[in-house]
């Protein structure tokens, strides 16, 4: 059973708790505030159409997957950027890697998507700047 005093003590941290959470600390007013990352990011997306209208098939994802994985291994060691992961759905699996340079990432992953029978036709979207920026630029390869 609760007491009076234990109910206005959990009240009162109830109250307090979501605001020590949600309050970020504010850089002193000399310290420059660094620009949101995403703000000079480019991309590089590859949509893959798979077999069917949904998900492809369990044999697909397994092929995707370990393509992934190479790509992820690949843009790591190469310091272009990085894997993000993918999406799966309505016929389409897109994979997502994020850089400084979209031209760079795709240097690094084309090799590896020409090579394998599942990817030699996907459709790679290099995007040269943020995805909310209205102004930027995309250019779309056919493998």
């Amino acid at each position: 059973m609760i007491t009076a005093v234990g109910a206005v003590v959990l009240f009162a941290l109830v109250l307090t708790y979501p605001r020590k959470i949600a309050r970020e600390p504010r850089p002193p007013p000399d310290v420059p505030v660094k620009p949101h990352r995403e703000a000079e990011e480019h991309a590089v997306l590859i949509r893959v159409k798979l077999s069917d209208e949904g998900f492809g098939t369990p044999a697909e994802r397994q092929v995707l997957h370990g393509i992934a994985d190479k790509l992820e291994r690949a843009v790591k060691s190469s310091k272009a950027g990085e894997y993000d992961g993918d999406e799966l759905g309505r016929g389409h699996c897109t994979l997502f890697l994020y850089g400084r340079d979209a031209d760079k990432l795709f240097d690094v992953v084309a090799p590896i998507l020409r090579t394998h029978a599942a990817t030699q036709h996907a459709v790679v979207t290099k995007r040269y700047g943020a995805a909310g920026n209205p102004d930027v630029r995309e250019v779309k390869v056919r493998l």
